[in-house]
């Protein structure tokens, strides 16, 4: 049978002993979101959702479907990556 995702992969997330939720490894320190904030402008308005957070130009209609953008980093370039990633999104 053909599965869309790798079954193996899915057991994994509902697995409590083979998965951790990100929760864990939520930062002490709003560092990135901190940053985040300091970046956008100033009317626009930022959101802490778990260990995410949103930020969006005010009156702007989230529709139920549509993109998100990942992007990764290591530790050492992610404020870095991170301003630039803001930087692109904001203009």
């Amino acid at each position: 049978m053909a599965y869309l995702i790798d079954v193996d992969f899915a057991n994994t997330i509902v697995d409590e002993e083979h998965y951790e939720t990100l929760e864990l490894y939520r930062s002490s320190e709003p560092v990135f979101a901190n940053l985040t904030r300091h970046l956008i402008p100033a009317e626009w308005i930022a959101v802490d959702q778990g260990i995410w957070c949103h930020a969006r130009p005010p009156k702007l209609h989230i529709p139920t479907h549509g993109w998100k953008i990942h992007i990764s980093a290591c530790p050492r370039d992610a404020k870095a990556i991170l301003a630039t990633t803001v930087r692109l999104l904001v203009e």
